[in-house]
């Protein structure tokens, strides 16, 4: 920087020009999904740069790329760079706000689960340092939302009413997905649909594909608890194609959610069907950790086993634990417990009863259906009848054409 200060001002011009036309430029590869040379891109910019608060925008662009390829380590690193060069608050606000938005979307692709407190510490940070009615605002309320035990949706409607009032068709999508996931949380499942279902009509104005891609996963959820799995089945399909052009972690999010909708409907033959290329997925993806790695594999074991392969399943399931996954005990909770009951293995039975029991109001999110769902066959197999009238009433309240049978 000192030397800089004393250059010619002939050299700072084309210097500053070099900046700004690289970051064009990456910015504008990032819009392709070619993160390599956008990241690449970004960074050769950064080298060239003056201004600290100009490379901790930078820096802040990076981590995003790196989000957006669920390169977990490189995005936080990357953030925190950004933190480093700045005291600017909006900046700083901006990159908290990220940071919050970014992780409660992909909690799932480091080898250990984030720290939720940590967490919530970067989007309350997010939440107090940016300006009322920004974009960063909106995407720190929105991170709110996705990472909180018990969705406010005051948050949800502050962040909608922002990208409505901002014209950002990529922020109102996502602020009608923080709405559609306060309902669903709320077991408003009607209103959930109506949320979810509002950015579908923005699918031709958005730039970002992976929103795109967004726009049919989001729905899915709401129309398994509703027993709606033709329509469910078509978003899935739907986000499966999306998902092509993208990065090899999303593909293995286009085939775990197929592979997601045949578990909740006991299809164990589609499943074993969809094995191959579930497996082709994870192998392509294990260069970025992702919950579904492991999680599918169990799920595709557990079909192998349930049809009588049992050499099969077992396989998998080993394959699934030699990931490593740390954290992550309440999503894949559903999965271990169906494989448990299929071995009959009463004390695992009895471990996974205590916490899934024990998850409260988060035994709804998505991978939770099915846990609930092998909650109550594990208290038959138990011989609990207290246990599974405990579990069972309140489902009954909630008018679910899925679990209400």
């Amino acid at each position: 920087d000192l030397a800089w200060a004393d250059e010619p001002e002939e050299l700072a011009r084309l210097r500053n020009n070099a900046a700004y036309w690289l970051r064009r430029a990456g910015t504008l590869a990032l819009t392709r999904y070619d993160l390599d040379e956008g990241i690449e891109l970004l960074r050769r910019a950064v080298d060239v740069e003056a201004d600290p608060n100009t490379r901790a925008e930078l820096w802040r662009e990076i981590g995003r790329a790196n989000a957006l390829g669920f390169r977990g380590a490189e995005f936080w690193e990357a953030m925190e760079k950004s933190l480093e060069l700045t005291k600017d608050k909006g900046i700083r606000g901006e990159t908290y706000a990220e940071l919050g938005y970014q992780t409660s979307m992909r909690a799932g692709m480091w080898n250990r689960a984030p720290d939720r407190d940590v967490v919530n510490d970067w989007i309350d940070k997010g939440i107090a340092l940016t300006a009322p009615g920004t974009a960063a605002r909106a995407k720190a309320l929105s991170a709110k939302i996705f990472w909180a035990d018990d969705p406010s949706e005051e948050a949800a409607r502050e962040a909608s009413e922002i990208a409505d009032a901002l014209g950002d068709p990529e922020l109102q999508a996502n602020g009608y997905f923080a709405h559609a996931f306060a309902a669903y949380y709320a077991r408003r499942f009607d209103e959930a649909d109506e949320w979810a279902k509002r950015p579908l009509e923005l699918v031709d104005e958005l730039k970002d594909p992976e929103m795109v891609a967004s726009i049919y996963e989001t729905p899915i959820p709401i129309h398994a608890v509703r027993g709606r799995f033709d329509e469910a089945e078509s978003m899935a399909a739907r986000f499966d194609a999306a998902t092509q052009p993208l990065s090899a972690h999303h593909r293995l999010h286009g085939v775990a959610l197929l592979a997601e909708l045949d578990e909740l409907r006991g299809e164990w033959a589609a499943l074993r069907g969809l094995t191959p290329r579930v497996e082709q997925a994870v192998h392509a993806n294990l260069e970025t950790p992702c919950v579904r790695n492991e999680r599918t594999l169990l799920v595709c074991a557990a079909a192998s086993r349930a049809l009588g392969d049992v050499a099969a399943a077992e396989r998998l399931e080993e394959r699934a634990q030699a990931l490593g996954m740390e954290g992550y005990d309440l999503v894949l909770s559903g999965a271990r417990m169906r494989l448990a009951l299929l071995r009959d293995d009463v004390d695992e039975i009895e471990r996974l009863v205590e916490l899934i029991g024990a998850s409260g109001q988060r035994a709804f999110f998505w991978f939770k259906l099915s846990a609930t769902v092998a909650l109550l066959d594990a208290a038959v197999r138990l011989g609990d009848r207290e246990l599974a009238e405990e579990e069972a009433e309140p489902l009954l309240e909630l008018g679910s054409a899925y679990l209400e049978p």
